[in-house]
């Protein structure tokens, strides 16, 4: 897969773009694991919640490239979790779809933001971010984590910490975008474990009220 398509929802919210920041070591060995498995293909049991809520359990074989609901129904979904639901549905079933090979060129400048005893926190401060987001941290976190122990991203996230306005037709109340990695399958790399996005506001001229969560479990890999 070229540029993860799947972060487009957060970046132009901030206006992220490709650059060639050089990344710090620890970064930089986590995102080349992945990028070796860039076409790992995986089969898996995905969950998705609604407001909090399991509105549907599907599992996707890698091999037939086939879902199988096991329970609820994709059309009793409601119209944007459904449009929701398709798009990165087609995104993480494509080989390599649950591992983050190409978030290299997103990340911009990495710094480090804060450290924790299991892991380190890295900002991301792309040049193109809004420049009172970059002056004031307080009002939006963007960062990825990377833990010590096993050298993985085991987060990548965005949140707005206060209402901000980022042009005419983009404003946001809320905004939170987070993707969990783990490494589930031994001497495999690490997955995407659960993806959270909400957002209230407007893009252009439609309201935005979204609360989703996707949870994936049950991994095999496919040769």
């Amino acid at each position: 897969m070229n540029y993860r398509v799947i972060l487009l929802s957060a970046f132009l919210v901030f206006g992220i773009t490709h650059s060639a920041w050089a990344l710090p070591e620890p970064v930089d060995r986590a995102l080349l694991e992945a990028e070796a498995n860039s076409k790992l293909r995986v089969s898996f049991t995905l969950e998705f919640k609604e407001s909090g809520k399991t509105v549907l359990l599907e599992r996707f074989d890698a091999q037939t490239k086939k879902w199988t609901v096991q329970q609820g129904a994709r059309q009793n979904l409601s119209k944007e979790a459904l449009k929701f639901y398709k798009k990165y549905c087609k995104f993480e079933s494509a080989p390599g779809g649950l591992v983050y090979a190409d978030y290299r060129d997103s990340l911009g400048d990495v710094s480090v933001f804060a450290e924790e005893e299991a892991r380190t926190l890295y900002a991301i401060s792309p040049d193109s971010l809004p420049e009172n987001v970059i002056e004031n941290r307080e009002d939006a976190l963007a960062v990825v984590a990377i833990d010590k122990a096993d050298n993985i991203m085991s987060l990548f996230k965005i949140r707005l910490n206060k209402p901000m306005k980022f042009n005419a037709f983009t404003e946001f109340q809320e905004f939170e975008f987070v993707q969990i990695f783990d490494r589930k399958i031994k001497n495999a790399p690490p997955l995407m474990t659960k993806f959270i996005y909400r957002a209230k506001g407007k893009k252009g001229f439609s309201q935005v009220d979204d609360d989703f969560e996707m949870l994936f479990s049950d991994f095999t890999l496919t040769e």
